[in-house]
């Protein structure tokens, strides 16, 4: 991942603060070198537009807000033909339009419908009046729509998709940390404590969040990433059965222990998510995908015991099956991480 990339996710609010002064550095110009009447519409439309995180929300919302202003604009402006005294007719018509355009306001295209209720307002809300100040007021924003959805793209852009590989990378890199902490105290004889997962959660809470913004900036993307998330929230799931089980109060905790293949696998397949979460951050380097067949853990395989007690294999089994189901979640996630990457690099 580009460094001003990171720098951008990193230090997301300064960068927002940049790009929409930014683009409305350029409205401004624009107004002054043109000499725009009501050309504040502009500005307002990137305020309100660009208040989006990533660059894919702020396309889909400018693209909505053009929309919308094109139709309730269109539908505004055609009250205008009826004569300037007949005010019945045209707050008559007004609310019908605007009854039909705040129907769709709950639906896929809300945005699209709110924008077209505002501007109906705006363009005809005044009665039968000056049609040269509805046309400015439309074509500025609509202006101001594009100047936002470029703006966007082009500066300091904050991409889903890379917010997206970093808080993956910091997720495996949180996993290997826990992990590595509930072997050790496994495999130990110090009195119990329960690893605490309130930053992985956390993690894990900024991922599924991004799923949404991908798919308005890389519809492409969706299944892949859909899958990864998937993947995660299982891991976690998983992890947190393993942790919060006093495994060492169990009739098997002896064999938890003494088996060294285990303890050496647990270890294998932590490691194994910190080469993951690196490689995730670095560019030059391209995914690492895990096969099953390296990852030890699953060639271990419990052996029925001869003892007529079952308490005593019962929590080892489980155990070992959460481990195992474990590693198949990791193997699958790197594959669709490294799914995810190809396509990213398909469409730079």
């Amino acid at each position: 991942m580009k460094a001003l990339h990171l720098k951008i996710i990193k230090y997301m609010r300064l960068f927002h603060v940049l790009r929409i002064i930014s683009a409305c550095i350029i409205a401004f110009s624009i107004d002054i070198f043109f000499k725009i009447p009501y050309a504040t519409w502009a500005p307002i439309t990137i305020i309100v537009v660009m208040s989006a995180k990533y660059s894919g929300e702020v396309s889909d919302k400018a693209s909505q807000r053009i929309l919308g202003t094109t139709i309730g604009a269109i539908l505004g402006l055609s009250l205008y033909f009826f004569p300037s005294d007949n005010v019945y007719w045209h707050y008559g018509l007004l609310v019908a339009m605007l009854s039909v355009s705040l129907y769709f306001t709950l639906g896929k295209y809300s945005y699209s419908a709110i924008l077209t209720s505002v501007t109906l307002v705006l363009v005809a809300g005044s009665g039968p009046g000056d049609l040269h100040i509805a046309l400015w007021r439309t074509t500025n924003v609509l202006w101001g729509g594009l100047v936002a959805i470029i703006a966007s793209q082009y500066l300091f852009p904050a991409k889903a998709t890379d917010h997206f590989k970093l808080a993956c990378g910091d997720f495996l890199r949180l996993f290997h940390q826990n992990y590595s902490e509930h072997n050790a105290l496994v495999n130990s004889d110090d009195v119990y404590r329960e690893v605490q997962l309130v930053k992985l959660r956390q993690t894990l809470n900024k991922i599924t969040a991004l799923e949404s913004s991908i798919g308005h900036e890389t519809p492409e993307m969706k299944l892949s990433v859909k899958k990864a998330i998937a993947c995660q929230v299982r891991m976690f799931n998983l992890l947190e059965n393993i942790v919060q089980t006093q495994w060492r109060h169990q009739y098997s905790k002896e064999k938890v222990q003494e088996i060294r293949a285990l303890s050496k696998a647990k270890e294998q397949l932590s490691q194994m998510c910190e080469l993951l979460g690196e490689d995730l951050l670095d560019s030059e380097k391209p995914l690492m995908v895990l096969n099953k067949k390296q990852l030890e853990i699953l060639a271990l395989y419990p052996k029925l015991s001869a003892s007529v007690d079952s308490r005593t294999d019962i929590s080892y089994y489980g155990y070992l099956w959460l481990n195992r189901e474990l590693a198949r979640q990791v193997a699958e996630l790197s594959e669709w991480l490294c799914q995810f990457e190809t396509i990213k690099n398909d469409l730079l």
